[in-house]
């Protein structure tokens, strides 16, 4: 049974509408400075450590866009102001019109991921959709639930 890690998703609760090129909800931004001692700012290898595998769950299936880049970026702040790009997947209308499908974005790999934060963008290809909402984040397709609340 999948397990999604909401203590580590990155958009909003319950998805977040899609109606053209963004990134995700700030508040949803993942930071690797909380609790660091003052000095400069941090940075963090977001793929080290347990393996990085980042899913997409279709929340809200999608109505009229031709396909959609998913992209996995590292940041300087909550807004996407200096983004690298480090994982981009194009999914068509096809996949993002089944509601609750897992859409493969790929592992985080040591080594290239070195931004305070990290947080998703969207690009809208084609017509902006009035109707679809995803949600992302680490997904773990071995573990149990430990007390119901995560599971699928």
């Amino acid at each position: 049974m999948p397990v999604f890690d909401y203590s580590e998703e990155l958009t909003v609760d319950g998805g977040q509408a899609i109606t053209g090129t963004a990134f995700t909800a700030a508040s949803k931004a993942l930071d690797a400075g909380p609790g660091m001692p003052a000095g400069p700012t941090p940075t963090r290898d977001w793929g080290v450590g347990d393996s990085g595998r980042l899913w997409a769950k279709v929340s809200q299936s999608f109505n009229n866009l031709t396909s959609l880049d998913v992209q996995i970026v590292g940041a300087d702040d909550t807004a996407g102001s200096g983004f690298v790009v480090y994982l981009t997947s194009n999914f068509l209308l096809a996949a993002l019109s089944v509601l609750g499908a897992f859409l493969p974005l790929g592992i985080l790999t040591p080594g290239k991921t070195r931004k305070r934060y990290l947080l998703g963008r969207f690009v809208v290809n084609g017509t902006a959709p009035s109707a679809g909402k995803l949600k992302f984040g680490f997904l773990t397709w071995n573990a149990g639930a430990q007390d119901g609340v995560n599971a699928f």
